[in-house]
């Protein structure tokens, strides 16, 4: 797990005797522990003291960490665990993956390993169509108000194709997975975005 940096904040997890899970923020995640084993971490480790450091996650600055930690308290103690374990996967290096052709789901956004956000935006038979950003795009905010599809052309590739790319977990509207479904109103401005209507009833049409 992820430790000490001179400048980064760390969200981390802790799995606590009672099954609770604690999330907090940190500069430096084995001396925070250590203070919550000592119960002089917090009231809530206190009194509900902590077992395990369960996962912890890297931010550029204390204000990230901040607005992480508060999307996170939101999830249930099962996900929270969930989100642990790909937090680990993701510093181990692990979450590089290859997408299973049944893993491609219409409306829904991945992230290459080069930093490219992708939105599937049809699909029929063998091929699909879909919306690529530029390479080396900046981390969505937590709400995405805007996705970073603007003048962007569209792509028409097989979905073995659009598989094989190589992925990673990514956040998205407070959590963290290889994929997460876009709304109808997402969906609607990245077709707009990349002016693919007239390609994605061509495709399913054929």
């Amino acid at each position: 797990m992820t430790t000490k940096t001179t400048s980064a904040w760390f969200v981390y997890l802790l799995e606590c005797l009672n099954g609770k899970i604690y999330t907090g923020i940190t500069p430096d995640v084995e001396a925070r522990f250590n203070k919550h084993l000592a119960g002089k971490g917090a009231k809530f480790t206190k009194m509900n003291p902590p077992t395990r450091l369960l996962a912890s996650i890297c931010c550029d600055n204390r204000s990230e960490a901040s607005k992480l930690e508060y999307h996170v308290k939101q999830l249930s103690p099962d996900n929270k665990r969930a989100l642990g374990v790909v937090w680990n996967e993701i510093h181990q290096g692990t979450t590089k993956m290859r997408l299973k052709e049944k893993q491609v789901e219409v409306g829904y956004l991945y992230l290459t390993t080069a930093k490219q956000y992708r939105a599937v935006l049809a699909m029929k038979g063998e091929f699909m169509i879909y919306a690529p950003s530029l390479e080396g795009a900046a981390a969505l905010d937590l709400n995405a108000p805007k996705l970073p599809f603007e003048n962007q052309p569209f792509k028409k590739c097989q979905i073995l194709t659009f598989a094989k790319k190589d992925y990673q977990a990514f956040g998205f509207n407070g959590s963290e997975a290889i994929k997460h479904p876009l709304s109808a109103q997402q969906l609607a401005d990245v077709i707009a975005q990349c002016n693919a209507k007239s390609a994605i009833a061509a495709l399913l049409a054929e």
